[in-house]
């Protein structure tokens, strides 16, 4: 699998071809691998089709010094996994780490019907701080290491200094744990913003770090939570506590009339 990485040809600098290579696994494996590299002037655009199969995630890839990583997509590049497993393994890598972020995304990232499972030393499920798209029947664990969190959202402050971190949740079926907004107080990454664009799904507890470096657009429009994500909300649209669940939707028109039965709102 790596060699079939490595192989993909990349685009120009700062830009992923348009069309993506697709590499699709012919049995169960297990790889640790970067998509692109970290300065982006070799970025490439790559589909993952796992075709029922189960890709484990070690041994740990990343910077030196900092090997913590199942799969890093880099500066500008772009990668879509579908259609099966992936496991964050307990591998040793040869400097004796394990995987902590199952996907560290500072790209594209998509996953489609994808069932991401966490592992003993990961904390972070998904590091995004790149634009992250989850649809159809994806499911996201939490970590099991604190903070236990399933994705985590930070625009990081990298050669670029103007690249969002988006969550958007496409679709019904989508499971998501935990989700933690970071705005580490080191970051100066002022010209990008936090995006929540979740139209559906089950998700988890929101929370925030406490630190307001760059602002969150909320733009939440659908789906269920385990606290209350109001202030995230997108306009026209409100979340209410429904069976232990708070559930967003569109917000009733007001009644402003009511003869007999029949409600007239404005």
């Amino acid at each position: 699998l790596n060699e079939a990485i490595n192989d993909v040809p990349a685009g120009d600098p700062q830009s992923a071809p348009s069309e993506a290579t697709t590499i699709t696994l012919l049995k169960d494996t297990n790889a640790g691998f970067d998509v692109g590299n970290s300065n982006g002037n070799a970025p490439k655009n790559i589909v993952i089709d796992l075709a029922g199969n189960t890709l484990t995630l070690g041994p740990a890839v990343g910077s030196t010094g900092t090997e913590t990583n199942g799969i890093r997509v880099l500066a500008y590049s772009a990668c879509e996994v579908r259609n099966g497993t992936v496991v964050c393994s307990d591998i040793q890598n040869d400097q004796g780490g394990y995987v902590k972020m199952g996907m560290a995304n500072y790209g594209t990232l998509s996953l489609v019907d994808v069932q991401m499972k966490s592992g003993d030393y990961v904390q972070y499920t998904i590091n995004n701080r790149g634009a992250l798209t989850l649809k159809g029947s994806t499911t996201v664990e939490d970590g099991k290491a604190a903070p236990y969190v399933a994705v985590t959202n930070d625009p990081y402050d990298y050669f670029y200094t103007d690249v969002d971190a988006s969550l958007s949740v496409e679709g019904s079926n989508v499971k998501v744990g935990k989700v933690l907004i970071e705005r580490y107080g080191n970051n100066q990454n002022k010209g990008a913003s936090i995006n929540l664009n979740i139209a559906g799904g089950v998700i988890g507890e929101v929370t925030e770090d406490g630190n307001s470096v760059v602002p969150v657009v909320g733009n939440i429009s659908g789906g269920s939570f385990s606290n209350d994500v109001s202030k995230y909300v997108a306009e026209g649209f409100s979340c209410t506590l429904v069976d232990g669940a708070y559930v967003v939707g569109e917000t009733p028109a007001p009644v402003v009339a009511k003869i007999g039965d029949v409600e007239y709102a404005s």
